[in-house]
């Protein structure tokens, strides 16, 4: 649900944190908040330069996006980002207004929620504005905990957060090389998701060959396999390990070779085109390790 009307009702609402990570507690305060006002439930995806968050690796802009990922179909729960680096109380409290009357119905009541009545001191909280505590919900997480140990906590991570602590393994070499056959081993052997060559499944489907492999087969061979692998990290079997079949880079070691072959489809020009597009997947692609396969 990409655009989401505004929330109206008697009363509103509104959950402000940095969610680094979210997890099950969050979301159960997110959906009493729901749940207890009619008008639906305001969520702020708060971040500074220095929060805990971003010191482990978590940036606030990913935060926001993997909140909003979260309650995607559901209507009655708006997300929004506020950056707070160098905002003053003042300001802070200013912004948060203006989120609230981007978001909010004129003449909603605001209900804070927040996880213990000790942290209602760091929400912009007015005097006859009503809070509400976690004292009656049945997950009870220190969000610190869960990101010093995520894998105890796994269950859990929302699911989009959980790509933030996946080890991602990447298997690559030269073609019948084995790295299926391997790729397949580790899967069974640590009961990890595991992803396999797009080109291959792509080639056939095409029935090409690999002279013919023009500059569209390389683009949809460069996005396919970026997108194979991000569905395997994704993945309901991931326990906190992914495994890869090559990645863009192989495919982009592939054009370059192709673009060197006088009887290839594809010519030098068309694989200059392709470089920004692979070294922009390249780039988004994080790997914990790298098995390398000889020829």
């Amino acid at each position: 649900m990409l655009y989401k009307t505004q929330l109206s009702g008697a009363s509103v609402g509104i959950v402000m944190g940095s969610f680094a990570p979210m997890h099950r507690g969050h979301i159960d305060r997110i959906l009493r908040a729901k749940k207890q006002n009619l008008g639906g439930t305001l969520v702020i995806v708060t971040g500074s330069s220095q929060d805990a968050g971003e010191l482990a690796g978590m940036k606030h802009t990913k935060r926001y996006r993997y909140v909003s990922e979260h309650f995607k179909n559901d209507p009655l729960v708006i997300v929004a980002s506020l950056d707070e680096t160098d905002l003053s109380a003042q300001d802070r409290l200013a912004q948060v207004q203006v989120l609230w009357d981007t978001h909010v119905a004129a003449g909603a009541e605001r209900i804070w929620y927040t996880g213990a009545s000790g942290h209602a001191g760091s929400l912009p909280l007015s005097p006859d504005e009503r809070l509400v505590t976690d004292g009656e919900s049945v997950v009870c997480l220190c969000t610190a905990t869960v990101r010093a140990n995520p894998l105890a906590h796994w269950d859990l991570l929302a699911p989009p957060f959980r790509r933030f602590f996946t080890k991602n393994v990447l298997v690559m070499g030269a073609a019948s090389g084995g790295k299926t056959t391997l790729l397949e081993d580790l899967g069974k052997l640590y009961n990890a998701p595991y992803s396999y060559e797009y080109a291959r499944s792509y080639q056939v489907e095409a029935n090409i060959r690999d002279e013919d492999y023009d500059q569209l087969d390389y683009q949809n061979v460069l996005t396919g396999q970026f997108n194979l692998n991000r569905e395997t990290i994704d993945h309901p079997a991931n326990r906190g390990l992914a495994l890869m079949d090559t990645d863009t880079m192989v495919t982009k070691a592939y054009a370059q070779m192709s673009a060197e072959d006088p009887a290839s489809a594809l010519s030098a020009a068309d694989y200059q085109s392709l470089l920004p597009m692979a070294d922009s997947l390249i780039a988004k692609a994080r790997w914990d390790l790298i098995l390398f396969i000889p020829p």
